[in-house]
This record gives structure tokens, sequence and C-alpha cells, in this order.
């Protein structure tokens, strides 16, 4: 078994003339210190340490260095495999490793610290959900089994996260926080804090519940109602073009409508890497999309002229922080969507529409066309990603018929 005990580093002399604390821990004949948040001289660690005739700020301090010293040892008896690195993970996390909520907002820090704003709230939102479940209580990982989880998910899909709208959460919900809840699960087998026995999840324990289909596409002529709309004012005229932006732009998202710089217009096209996958390397791939004329037009109607570097659309600004522009994206989503509403409700479409509908309108009718689908057959692409990678490559006459069928065209209409 591995051993520990307090070290001062000497070596390593600090600003104020002290040394700092560290805890040194030996296991097979090798050593590796680690830090606290201690530092002394020599001659009042030596005082402190033989704990003879303390004084009482002296006996306070002796009291945490025992208490920093049996969580160490604490930490090793409970590794059933010691290593060096799980040590480090539990002996320098704050919370406690064992349990299910400190993990997850300790995760839930880690990537909004990272600017990974969506992830790193879906984690705290899913560790708000299990405080409720058990207030005041701590959910320990080897307490958690197949049939903790079907109960769990029971009293969920009862709760109310909305009072005033009455709104409770869904299965699309639930995936969401469950999914990440796993990921905690994997990452403490990973770290051998956990037996792979102890593991809840998988086919013949308990399986997370698919997400709804909230896919929300328009049918075809409901899009060309919207799209053949006169605005009654300036903001309905933005919103119901970043709308059309997103349905003829291969159903781009508001925010990398948003982000789009003049940079990136190569003559009749242009290119962009989802902000969603820019950061993921086996996922980041560059989407072209055709310039075509009703592009064209939303660019001119609102774009901002400016070098290379500067965004087309004036949403955004250079210089902003990436928490700001998340807040700055939503602000805006939530007035596109708002007067989408109103658009729609006035020509007797819906009245659910939001930006997500043009993504998925797009997807859903872009799927039909033959030579799409066709591909995807005769090549067996497993996911409509490649069959996109393949339809990019086609050649732009091919990609501009394939086009024609988002706005009802015939192959030759623009010639008429």
């Amino acid at each position: 078994m591995a051993t520990t005990g307090f070290y001062l580093d000497t070596r390593s002399p600090l600003s104020d003339g002290t040394f700092p604390l560290r805890v040194r821990v030996t296991h097979e004949r090798k050593t590796k210190y680690f830090p606290t948040v201690f530092s002394f001289s020599v001659k009042e660690y030596e005082k402190i340490m033989s704990n003879f005739r303390l004084n009482e700020e002296q006996r306070v301090i002796k009291d945490s260095l025992d208490d920093e010293l049996k969580r160490a040892e604490d930490i090793i008896k409970d590794l059933k495999f010691f290593s060096f690195a799980t040590f480090q993970l539990r002996f320098t996390f704050k919370g406690d490793r064992k349990d299910l909520i400190s993990l997850m907002e300790a995760h839930s820090q880690k990537l909004l610290a990272n600017d990974n704003f969506s992830n790193g709230n879906l984690y705290h939102q899913a560790a708000e959900l299990f405080k409720k479940y058990k207030p005041g209580e701590k959910i320990i990982l080897d307490t958690v089994t197949p049939e903790w989880l079907r109960d769990f998910e029971k009293w969920a899909l009862r709760q109310t996260y909305s009072e005033k709208k009455g709104k409770t959460y869904s299965y699309t919900t639930l995936n969401m926080y469950l999914t990440r809840a796993r990921k905690i699960f994997n990452d403490a087998i990973k770290a051998k804090e956990l037996s792979p026995d102890q593991y809840p999840f998988g086919k013949d324990a308990y399986v997370i519940p698919k997400p709804q289909n909230n896919k929300r596409p328009l049918e075809i002529d409901d899009t060309m109602t919207i799209f053949n709309y006169a605005p009654t004012d300036a903001n309905e005229q933005f919103s119901k073009d970043m709308y059309i932006f997103s349905y003829l732009g291969n159903g781009m998202n508001m925010y990398d409508i948003f982000k789009l710089k003049w940079g990136n217009i190569h003559g009749d096209h242009f290119s962009f890497i989802r902000k969603k996958n820019e950061n993921r390397p086996t996922a980041r791939m560059e989407i072209d999309v055709i310039l075509d004329d009703e592009l064209q037009t939303i660019i001119d109607r609102h774009g901002v002229p400016g070098s290379p570097s500067d965004y087309i659309f004036p949403v955004l600004r250079p210089g902003l922080s990436p928490k700001e522009e998340q807040r700055i994206v939503r602000a805006t989503i939530t007035k596109i969507n708002t007067n989408l509403k109103k658009i729609a409700k006035r020509l007797g479409v819906t009245d659910k529409i939001s930006t997500y509908f043009a993504r998925h309108s797009y997807a859903n009718l872009i799927m039909e066309v033959a030579p799409l689908a066709q591909i995807s057959r005769d090549l067996g692409h497993k996911t409509i990603q490649t069959t996109q990678n393949y339809l990019d490559q086609l050649p732009t006459k091919k990609r501009i018929e394939v086009r024609q069928v988002l706005l009802k065209r015939g192959p030759d209409e623009d010639n008429k």
C-alpha cells in the first residue's frame, strides 16, 4: 500500500520567505509530491509538527494539517488499485469524488471556464435536478443502480420546470441530462474510481430514454407562404430574412449565420464551419453553400460592408467574449422567434414556429430530392452527413438543380 506524509519544499522559497508544504506519496519505490495551501518557515513548521506548547493559532493549523494528511490516507485506503493519477484526481478535487452531484457541478465549472456554455449549463441543470430529487443528500456513485435510475426517470417526468406555464420535463430533456450523468460514470471507471461492475447503464441495465422527435419541418407550401410574405416593419423583415437565410443556407443555425464574415464569401458561394464542431477535429468540416440570388438579396439588405475579417450581419462585433456573444445571439434569436410567431400566426401557418423549423424544413425536403436519396442508397452511406459531404462535391450545375426544389422551381424556371 502507498504511504504518505508531509514534505516542506525548501527548494522552492515563496516571495514571503516561506516554503510550500506538499503531501508526499510513495508507492512501489516511486515518490510524488502534491501541493497544499500551506507554507511555513522551517522553524515554524518544526514547531507545529512537534505539537509541543502550541499557541491557539498554531493548534488550529496543526488540526488542519492532521485533517489534510488523514484525507490523503483515506483516499489511499479507498483505492482498490492505487495509481498516482487517480490519487491526484481525488486529492486536488475540492468536492466529493464519490458524489454524482459534486462531480457534475465540477464538470460544469470546467466547461464554463473553457467557454463551453451550452454543455456546461446542461451539466449544471442536470445537477440541480438531481439535487431536487435528493434534497440535502449526496448521490454516491456506487449506490446508483438501474432501478434507482428508473425511479428517478418516473419522478422527473412528473416534475414541473416552469410553474407559470406548467411545463414538465420531457424524454428529450432527460436524455440530455442522463447522457451527461453517464459521462460522469464513464470517467469514474476510466480513472479506476468505480468498478465496471457497478456501471448502471447499458442494454442489460438502465437504458436512457430516447429523445422525442422534436424536428419541426414545415411543408413546402407553408415555407413558400412565409417566403412570399411582405413584412410590415424592419424587425419583421430581419426575422423573416434570417429564417429564409437559414432555410436556403443548408439549414444554417443562427449562431453560424451571425458569425459569417465577408471573408467566407468566395464568388458565387460561401463556406463556413459550424460553431458546434469547430473544436471537434473529427467533426470539423467546411460546409459550402451556393450564394444564389435570394441569399445575396438578404446580404445586400442587411449586410454591413467591411473587410474580410468583419461580420456580415450587424449582430456581433469584434472583441466580444464568448459569453457575451452567446448572450447577444440568444437575445437576438428570441426577438426573431417572437416575430416569426406573429408572422406565421397571421398567415395561418402555425403558432409554434422558431428558427429551428428552417433547419429541419431544409433537411426534410432535401432528403426527398432524388439525386441525394439515390446517392445515399447507391453508396451505402450510414449517415446523412456522409451524403452531404458527397453532395458538396457534385458539380455546381447539379447542386443548383437540387436546390431548385427548396423554392418549388423547375430546373429551367430561372431561364424563363
